[in-house]
């Protein structure tokens, strides 16, 4: 069993090393891909076991890296002007410094003198999952047969969060009689449907229109 990435790796390639298997055969059980197979091989054959240990792939020489005088610059003037970045550009510019509004703000997010606008909440805002049957309904609204002549047949739903019953009923109209007959129609079928206790309770609907009701259940 491999304890490194190293021994993995060369176990993948022995098999072609000692000339056992070829590489299309390797690729077919192997979940790696055929040039990682090969680019194994070749660094092997080069640096021996030491050739499959990964290493940093940062350049050594960055012809284009920004002089460490002109990072002290920045740095400077930052802490004695207390200016950003685009002012500060401009105080380099007056100096016959050019350096780019970009280059002086990655400097500054660098070193840690940037200001921050946003800071991470103390807490992380956790709904519960609804379990209880009857303690919160979806109610959707929506046009279902077109009468002509700008008449519709509506179809109201209701569906419990819980336990996924669903209660539909149909009216010609939208207007709030309508919407209350249909809450007075809901109590009364979820108290049947759903097993209600004999007790008071508040039934929270929440309207995908934006709107908000409350229907008490009446003790019986």
């Amino acid at each position: 069993m491999p304890i490194s990435k190293q021994q993995l790796r060369y176990q993948w390639i022995q098999p072609i090393l000692e000339k056992q298997l070829s590489i299309k055969d390797v690729c077919k059980v192997c979940p790696f891909a055929e040039r990682t197979i090969k680019y194994w091989l070749a660094r092997y054959r080069v640096h021996g076991l030491a050739g499959l240990i990964d290493y940093s792939m940062i350049p050594h020489h960055q012809p284009n890296k920004t002089p460490q005088w002109i990072v002290d610059r920045i740095l400077a003037i930052k802490e004695e002007k207390r200016v950003g970045a685009k002012k500060i550009m401009w105080d380099l510019e007056n100096k016959h410094i050019l350096i780019g509004e970009a280059t002086v703000n990655r400097i500054l997010k660098k070193a840690g003198k940037t200001r921050i606008y946003r800071r991470k909440r103390d807490y992380i805002l956790r709904k519960e999952p609804i379990t209880i049957p009857g303690k919160v309904l979806e109610i959707d609204i929506k046009y279902a047969i077109d009468f002509g002549f700008n008449r519709w047949w509506y179809q109201y739903t209701a569906i419990d969060c819980a336990s996924k019953w669903r209660y539909l009923y149909g009216y010609e109209n939208r207007e709030n009689d309508y919407s209350i007959d249909f809450l007075d129609r809901l109590v009364k079928e979820a108290k049947n449907c759903l097993g209600y206790k004999e007790q008071k309770q508040t039934m929270m609907l929440y309207l995908r229109t934006g709107l908000l009701a409350t229907a008490n259940q009446k003790t019986h």
